[in-house]
C-alpha cells in the first residue's frame, strides 16, 4: 500500500512537471484570464513538450535517469509556483448553496477518481499494453533509445503518451509510467467540466463532468495504458481555445487550438481524424473569422507539433503513416493487421450504418467494450437541440461528429476510437438532459430515471472490473500471483526470467513486458511463418537469439526452428486470459522453449 501512494505523490509531481515546462513554453502567449483554461493550457503543452523531449533524447540514445530526473525536479518547481499563483485568489466553490443532486454526481465522479488511482495502482496487465503499450516504453528504457521495433507495427504510430509512459519508467517503474495516461484522463475530466462551466453554466458542467468520466468504459479505458483518453483531453483543450478565437478573435487562442490538434495527430493516426473533425466543425463556427493569417495560426503550429512522428517513420520506413499506404513488411503481416481491424463491428453496408446506433446500445460487446460505453450520450446528446440557445453550436458538434464516426464506421470499428467524442458529446447530453428535463413533470421525470438508471448501474459494472485490482493493490495476493490470473502467459515470462542468463537474448511469440530480458516478439512483421529455410537462417543470422519460446501448437515456427537447428530445453504450462474482469482463463497452453547454436549466432 505504502508503493502505491509513493506511486501517487510522484504522479501529483508529474502533474506539476507538466505545468512547470507548460508555463516556460507558453510564456510568450500570455493570459487568457481563466485561470483554468490558463493550467489547462500549461498542463497540456508541458506534456506534450516532455513527450517531443523525451523522443529527442531517445533517438540520441540518452532516455536515462539522469537525463530526465534534473528536468523533472526543476520543471516540478517551477510547476508549484505555477500552481501557487494561478490559485492565488480564487474562491472555492460554496458546496451549501448547490443542488443535491449536483453534489451527488461530484460525489460520483469523485469516487470514480479514486476507483481509477487504485486500478492504476496495480501490475499493468492489459492486453495491448502487454505487447506494445507499456512494453515498448520498458524496452526504451532498458536500452535507453527509443530504436525501431520492426517487429511490431503499432509502434511505428505517434507515440506521444508512450513517451511519458518512458518518463514514469525513468523515474521509478512501468506502473508509474501508467499513471501518465490516468493523468491524462483527470485532465480531460477537468477540461470538459470547466469549458462547460464556462460556456453553458455549473449544472450543465457538473452533469457532463459525471456522463463523461463516471461510467464503466472511461475507467477501462483510464486504467488500461490506453491513449485514447489523452485524444479526448487534447480534443477538448483545443476546442476550447477555438471557441475562445471565435467568441474574441483571440489569434493566441488560435495558436493554442491548433498546438493542442496536433498533439492529437501526434497521439495516434486516429488524431489525425478527430483533428480534422476539430477543423470541419471550426470552420463551420468560424466562418466569419476565416481567412489566411488565420489557417497559418491554426494550421503551422498544428503541423510542427504532429510532425515528428511522421518525418521519424519517413525515415524509418518511406511511409509516413506506416503501414497505411504502403503496407506492411510482408503479406502475411498485412492480411492479419487487416483481420484484426476489421473484425470488430458488425459490417459497414448500408444497412449496417442504419443500424449503428441500436447495435452499439443493444450489442456493444461487438465493438470491444462498446457495452460499457454510457448510452447517455446516444439518447441525450442529439436532444441539446431542444435548447434553443445551444442549437447553433449543438448542430455544429453534431455535423462534425457524425462525419468522424462516419469515418470511424468504414475503418476499425472499436468502440474506445470513439472515445475522443465523448468530450464534446457529454456535454450535448448534459444540455439535452436538463432540456428534457424542463418539459413538464413527465420530462423530469423521464430524464431523472434514465440519467439515473445509467449511472448506477455504470457504477456496478465498474465496482466489479475495479475489484479484482483491490487485492494485489492492498497488500492482500502477491503481484505475482495476480499476474497469473489477469496476464495471458505470464507463466512463460515468469520461467523466462527465473531459468535463462541474465544475457539471454530472447526471440519470444507472446507480449514482451515482463520478460526481463534482450527481448523480440516473434511476430509476422518479425518474419512471416511461411519463410523458408534460406530467410528463416538469415533472419536469426541478423537477430541472434539465444533462445526461442514459442507455443507448441505453431507447428510453422517449430519447423522454421529445425532449419537452424534449434534444441528443445523446456516446456512450460501456460494460459491466455480471456477476460480479466471475469476472470476467466483459456485451457492449458504448452510452451516450447529452444536453444539456440552458437554456429547459427
Amino acid at each position: 500500500m505504502g508503493g502505491s501512494l509513493a506511486h501517487v505523490a510522484l504522479a501529483a509531481l508529474t502533474a506539476l512537471s507538466w505545468l512547470g515546462l507548460g508555463t516556460v513554453l507558453l510564456r510568450p502567449a500570455g493570459l487568457t484570464g481563466d485561470r483554468a483554461l490558463d493550467g489547462l493550457n500549461r498542463l497540456g503543452a508541458g506534456a506534450v513538450g516532455f513527450a517531443l523531449l523525451t523522443a529527442a533524447a531517445g533517438l540520441a540514445g540518452l532516455a536515462r535517469t539522469s537525463v530526465y530526473l534534473p528536468l523533472f525536479i526543476v520543471s516540478a518547481a517551477a510547476g508549484a509556483v505555477a500552481a501557487r499563483r494561478l490559485a492565488s485568489g480564487a474562491r472555492l466553490p460554496s458546496l451549501r448553496t448547490w443542488p443535491r443532486w449536483e453534489l451527488a454526481l461530484v460525489a460520483l465522479v469523485a469516487v470514480y477518481v479514486l476507483v481509477d488511482v487504485l486500478a492504476t495502482a496495480a501490475p499493468i496487465s492489459s492486453q495491448d499494453a502487454l505487447n506494445y503499450h507499456a512494453a515498448a516504453p520498458a524496452i526504451f528504457e532498458r536500452t535507453h533509445s527509443i530504436g525501431e521495433l520492426s517487429w511490431s507495427w503499432a509502434t511505428y504510430q505517434p507515440f506521444t503518451v508512450e513517451m511519458l509512459m518512458l518518463d514514469g519508467n525513468l523515474l521509478w517503474d512501468y506502473v508509474q509510467g501508467a499513471y501518465a495516461p490516468l493523468l491524462l484522463a483527470l485532465a480531460a475530466l477537468a477540461t470538459v467540466a470547466a469549458a462547460a462551466e464556462r460556456l453553458a453554466g455549473r449544472s450543465v458542467a457538473v452533469l457532463a463532468a459525471a456522463i463523461f468520466f463516471a461510467q464503466p468504459f472511461m475507467a477501462w479505458a483510464a486504467t488500461s495504458t490506453f491513449v485514447e483518453p489523452a485524444l479526448a483531453f487534447v480534443l477538448a483543450l483545443a476546442a476550447w481555445n477555438l471557441a475562445r478565437f471565435i467568441r474574441e478573435g483571440s489569434t493566441a487562442s488560435l495558436v493554442l487550438a491548433g498546438v493542442f490538434a496536433g498533439a492529437g495527430a501526434g497521439i495516434k493516426y486516429v488524431g489525425v481524424a478527430t483533428a480534422a473533425a476539430l477543423v470541419l466543425g471550426g470552420a463551420l463556427a468560424a466562418r466569419k473569422r476565416l481567412d489566411r493569417r488565420a489557417a497559418l495560426a491554426f494550421g503551422l503550429p498544428a503541423l510542427l507539433v504532429a510532425l515528428p512522428w511522421y518525418v521519424k517513420n519517413a525515415i524509418q520506413t518511406g511511409d509516413p503513416f506506416f503501414p497505411l499506404l504502403r503496407g506492411g513488411p510482408n503479406a502475411a503481416s498485412e492480411e492479419s493487421r487487416r483481420q484484426i481491424l476489421e473484425g470488430y463491428g458488425a459490417g459497414r453496408g448500408p444497412l449496417d450504418a442504419l443500424l449503428l446506433p441500436f447495435r452499439l446500445l443493444a450489442k456493444g460487446d461487438l465493438f470491444d467494450r462498446g457495452d460499457f460505453v454510457s448510452p447517455l450520450y446516444l439518447m441525450f446528446a442529439p436532444l441539446a437541440l431542444l435548447n434553443r440557445p445551444a442549437r447553433r453550436t449543438a448542430s455544429v458538434v453534431l455535423v462534425a461528429s457524425a462525419l468522424y464516426v462516419g469515418a470511424w464506421f468504414v475503418s476499425s470499428q472499436q468502440a474506445r476510437y470513439l472515445l475522443p467524442l465523448t468530450a464534446p458529446l457529454a456535454v450535448l447530453a448534459a444540455v439535452g438532459i436538463l432540456a428534457v428535463a424542463a418539459h413538464g413533470r413527465l420530462g423530469r421525470l423521464a430524464a431523472v430515471t434514465v440519467t439515473a438508471a445509467a449511472l448506477v448501474a455504470g457504477l456496478g459494472i465498474t465496482a466489479v472490473y475495479a475489484s479484482q485490482f483491490a487485492p494485489v493493490v492492498l497488500g492482500r495476493t502477491s503481484a505475482d500471483a495476480f499476474l497469473a490470473r489477469k496476464a495471458s502467459y505470464y507463466e512463460g515470462a515468469r520461467w523466462l526470467n527465473d531459468q535463462l542468463p541474465a544475457d539471454a537474448r530472447v526471440l519470444y511469440e507472446g507480449g514482451t513486458l515482463y520478460v526481463d530480458r534482450d527481448v523480440q516478439s516473434w511476430t509476422l512483421e518479425a518474419l512471416p511463418k511461411d519463410a523458408g529455410r534460406a530467410e528463416t537462417q538469415r533472419f536469426f543470422a541478423r537477430l541472434r537469439p539465444t533462445h526461442v519460446a514459442v507455443a507448441s501448437t505453431s507447428l510453422q515456427r517449430l519447423e522454421q526452428l529445425r532449419y537452424v537447428g534449434a534444441r528443445p530445453l523446456a516446456r512450460v504450462v501456460v494460459h491466455q486470459v480471456y477476460s480479466r474482469t471475469r476472470d476467466e482463463l483459456g485451457p492449458p497452453e504448452t510452451m516450447l522453449v529452444f536453444t539456440v547454436p552458437g554456429s547459427v549466432r
